[in-house]
């Protein structure tokens, strides 16, 4: 969901990129995420990470839904053109805070599907 990255367990990324709208959003990702290390203490785990496959997910929903927004079409950092060379690629989901509060609820409630726990 944007805010890990497989190979990189239980390094959560929370920063104005991952939310868009930060003060809005920050709040309930933070909450999140607390959710989620108590989830993994809770049940005896100690790594958690997105599998491949999620992650290509992610990044697929993000690139087809994000080209339909005005976000996608500016020179900006949001599509990586301050780099050049860069390919274009949209940095922010396109979904709005309550789409991502449901996404987020839905993943916890399945034990966190999409993420490998050990």
């Amino acid at each position: 969901m944007g805010i890990q990255s497989n190979g990189f367990p239980n390094m959560f990324t929370i920063n104005a990129a991952s939310v868009g709208n930060f003060v809005r959003a920050a709040e309930p990702l933070v909450e999140w995420v607390a959710e989620c290390i108590r989830y993994v203490r809770e049940n005896e785990y100690v790594r958690i990470s997105p599998t491949l496959e999620a992650e290509d997910d992610w990044v697929t929903h993000v690139n087809e839904a994000g080209s339909k927004i005005l976000r996608s079409q500016a020179d900006s950092w949001f599509v990586g053109a301050n780099i050049p060379g860069k390919a274009r690629a949209l940095l922010t989901s396109p979904d709005t805070a309550p789409v991502m509060r449901a996404k987020r609820a839905d993943v916890a409630a399945n034990g966190y599907e999409g993420f490998s726990l050990e």
